[in-house]
């Protein structure tokens, strides 16, 4: 599931094409549960001949800044991604469901399994679903004192508190793990009882896992070999990081990898 580290990438990758250019053609391809309450027809008005000021995003959700309202909003989901091309396909790809052209190329958004949501919205960071995230790691992240605070009033396990959006914006279920494993943090824990130290240091390495990925272009195979997100995947007895144990347990709804002898 494209999480933070991936959005941001997406940004990156098509800021050169569409910040401060004009869109000249826009593809959409019908599909009534991508194009969430909003007609394809409505967003091909919307997104032709408009002047793309920059592209903008806070958490998992990505929107174009316009020279006109109203704007463009994208959310991933599970599988949708941002693939990019010189020109428009000769021939159709597969699980396009939005392209949009300018000077510099092409941007497409492709999802297969059809999780993606497409919207338009006036005013995106005052507009629920936006609005209503919380702080994002790379952009206004609280100090630990703030976060702190925050943290001691919520009487839930700490991974379920760190997935909550309202809070930690663009953090998602790998993420999280890692943040714990690296924090060396138990996620059954509930939040409220962490030590005013171990919010320090766990705000210092969720800061740190995201910068390190989205360094990395959110590319799994540069992650560092000690990670814990190298050895997470699967539920096989005897998978190990470190030479110790990795348990999988389910927290608020989630799968949860973690090592019950480095985290306490």
């Amino acid at each position: 599931m494209p999480e933070l580290p991936e959005v941001e990438t997406f940004r990156r990758q098509i800021a050169d094409i569409v910040d401060g250019k004009k869109i000249e053609d826009v593809v959409v391809n019908k599909d009534p549960i991508v194009f969430a309450n909003v007609s394809p027809a409505k967003i091909k008005k919307a997104l032709l001949g408009a002047k793309v000021k920059c592209c903008r995003r806070k958490g998992k959700y990505l929107w174009l800044e316009l020279d006109r309202k109203p704007w463009l909003i994208l959310h991933f989901g599970m599988s949708g991604s941002l693939e990019v091309f010189e020109d428009l396909p000769e021939k159709q790809v597969k699980y396009l469901k939005l392209v949009l052209v300018t000077s510099k190329g092409v941007v497409a958004l492709r999802d297969p399994r059809r999780f993606a949501r497409i919207k338009l919205a006036m005013d995106p960071i005052n507009e629920k679903p936006i609005s209503s995230l919380g702080f994002d790691p790379l952009e206004d992240f609280p100090a630990a004192q703030v976060l702190s605070g925050i943290l001691e009033k919520r009487k839930a396990p700490v991974k379920a508190v760190l997935l909550d959006q309202s809070i930690f914006a663009g953090v998602g279920n790998w993420m999280a793990d890692e943040i714990l494993f690296q924090a060396r943090i138990n996620p059954h824990r509930f939040a409220k009882d962490l030590s005013k130290a171990e919010v320090k240091i766990l705000r210092s390495k969720l800061l740190s896992v995201v910068e390190t990925a989205v360094d990395t272009g959110a590319n799994y195979d540069d992650f560092p070999e000690n990670w814990l997100f190298n050895h997470r995947w699967g539920k096989k007895a005897g998978e190990v990081s470190s030479g110790h144990s990795i348990v999988h347990d389910t927290i608020g709804g989630r799968t949860t990898a973690w090592v019950p002898d480095l985290q306490k």
